[in-house]
């Protein structure tokens, strides 16, 4: 049997849980702390669960070092404020931040976080999921050209209509203000693929539609073959929202991963994706597709175990991600 006791383990923790809370205790495993640093006292404290944090936040860093004006950010889909917390030195003094998500518990942690900053004001949280936003909203949410950055860090597996989606964003940025994207590349990831294997045996309707997802975001930022080139992304970009008032001024391809102290956790990071949501099938399934998927074929994932560097001694699995950053041209 493929990894029983890891599997034992991860269901006692997952049963008879709504599919927000499986969600939720998964997702934990990319937020806290790495406890056995912790208890060491490394001066380096690493995210247990991923490196993506790692090596998307310099990307956003150096370019925001040099971005005309930050007076005015967006941060959607914000999470708890423990990424955005990262670049807050950058922002002007005086600076005001409107902030979206759609858990309460995140939006008062972000209130918590920055509400106590010194030069930075909290202009606005909304408890808000992206479509409602930037699809189906009267558009009267935020005024036309108010913002110097829009962040959507790995926030855009929700969005049902990505064309309305970038659209959106630009129509909202002021001239030279730029939109900051990350997302998982899930055709190539762990995560992706632990969703698509499952669907192909089960429901091909699904699959079909989640394949399409990815394949859009493909074509439209020119992603091939683990890689974006600058160039040809902004053409394929411009010629799907039919405008050419931006540029597409970063593109960079991360080869991110996760990681686990136990093949528990690696498997339990599967469930940071819409498994929890196909309820119509049994929790039990779902975590033994992921155990017989990644023992059966751990290549499929680039299972490992780390050999050196901080995270020696981890398991971790491949989960590429993208960094774009689109600037809406001046006048």
């Amino acid at each position: 049997m493929y990894f029983k006791r890891e599997k034992e383990l991860l269901l006692t923790e997952f049963r008879n849980r709504y599919p927000n809370e499986v969600y939720k205790l998964a997702f934990s495993r990319l937020l806290k702390p790495d406890p056995f640093r912790i208890i060491s006292k490394e001066p380096n404290l690493l995210m247990l669960g991923t490196d993506e944090r790692d090596l998307f936040v310099p990307f956003v860093r150096s370019r925001l070092e040099r971005h005309e004006g930050c007076a005015e950010l967006l941060d959607i889909g914000c999470s708890n404020g423990e990424t955005t917390l990262l670049f807050a030195d950058l922002l002007e003094r005086g600076s005001a931040i409107s902030y979206i998500d759609v858990n309460d518990a995140y939006l008062a942690q972000y209130h918590d976080t920055f509400s106590s900053m010194p030069g930075i004001k909290l202009k606005r949280g909304l408890k808000c999921d992206i479509d409602t936003l930037t699809i189906y909203s009267d558009d009267k949410t935020f005024d036309g050209n108010a913002f110097d950055v829009i962040l959507s860090q790995h926030s855009i597996y929700f969005v049902s209509n990505l064309r309305g989606f970038l659209n959106w964003c630009l129509n909202k940025l002021r001239d030279g203000g730029s939109i900051f994207l990350v997302f998982a590349d899930e055709a190539a990831g762990y995560t992706g693929r632990s969703v698509a294997t499952f669907l192909e045996e089960r429901d091909q309707v699904e699959l079909e539609r989640f394949r399409r997802r990815i394949e859009l975001r493909h074509r439209v930022f020119s992603i091939v073959d683990s890689c974006v080139d600058c160039k040809s992304s902004e053409i394929s970009i411009r010629r799907f929202l039919d405008r050419h008032d931006f540029t597409l001024a970063s593109a960079v391809y991360q080869r991110s991963k996760l990681y686990g102290h136990t093949l528990s956790d690696i498997i339990a990071l599967a469930f940071i994706t819409a498994l929890p949501w196909l309820e119509k099938y049994d929790i039990t399934g779902k975590v033994d597709h992921v155990a017989k998927m990644i023992s059966a074929n751990p290549e499929f994932v680039s299972l490992s175990v780390e050999l050196d560097g901080e995270r020696k001694r981890m398991y971790s699995v491949i989960e590429p991600q993208v960094c774009l950053q689109i600037t809406r041209k001046a006048s």
